[in-house]
């Protein structure tokens, strides 16, 4: 019965627990108390706080981040009208880390206004001792755009040495699309971005470079690549790694 709902229970798991089969959710933990959660939902003001919740980076003028209406809560910020100007967020703590023989996910959605004109990333990374989230990433895992490109790509970046490779998905002006990442033990990545539909679809796995030793903020920005504004808007931020 158990198989025919999709749960199913690993060599090393308790007798009790189940997992999900299948999908970017497969093999987290159905059981609450199993797994460690760090999200962040935006539905409140608090949710957006860069005193207590958020550190933020930003070059040239705009608006920062703020909570929007939105089905399940959502938060948005615009970068002023130069090119470069940009806001990039870190959650306060570094609180994601890879483990041997522990997974971990994450999954979100973003809407960028002008996907052509932008440097984007999404994510989890650490700290930076220097300079900005587009540039500087030292150790990272998630997704992210060049200028004057709509693919989006994925990346995991080990002491500054990435490996990186197209999702072979574009993304389409103000369309939300859901992304999101299992990593598997410290050896795998998965990938996962919407499709038409916004279903969940695998898109590449990666077994090199991943950031096995360093403890992760979650993090994502949007920087401009012309003299206009662009946005950015992420709905809430789901992080889950396995306590056993």
């Amino acid at each position: 019965m158990n198989e025919m709902a999709g749960f199913y229970t690993k060599s090393t798991d308790p007798s009790w627990m189940r997992r999900h089969d299948g999908g970017p959710m497969d093999s987290m933990p159905i059981n609450p108390p199993l797994w460690h959660k760090a999200d962040f939902d935006f539905r409140t003001a608090y949710d957006v706080n860069t005193t207590n919740t958020w550190s933020e980076a930003a070059g040239g003028s705009g608006t920062g981040l703020a909570v929007q209406d939105g089905r399940g809560g959502v938060a948005k910020f615009t970068n002023g009208a130069s090119d470069d100007n940009y806001y990039s967020y870190f959650s306060k703590y570094e609180v994601a880390k890879l483990a041997s023989g522990k997974d971990l996910w994450f999954w979100t959605t973003i809407t960028i206004a002008d996907v052509s004109e932008a440097d984007l990333f999404v994510g989890l990374c650490a700290k930076l001792g220097s300079g900005n989230l587009f540039d500087n990433r030292v150790d990272a895992v998630g997704f992210y755009m060049t200028d004057g490109d709509a693919t989006l790509f994925c990346e995991c970046n080990k002491d500054g040495t990435p490996t990186q490779t197209t999702s072979a998905v574009d993304l389409s002006d103000g369309v939300e699309k859901f992304v999101g990442i299992h990593v598997k033990s410290n050896t795998k990545v998965q990938f996962y971005v919407g499709d038409a539909g916004n279903k969940p679809q695998l898109v590449t796995s990666m077994s090199t470079n991943l950031p096995d030793d360093e403890e992760m903020t979650v993090a994502f920005g949007l920087r401009n690549g012309t003299g206009s504004a662009n946005n950015m808007t992420i709905s809430g931020i789901k992080c889950r790694m396995d306590v056993i």
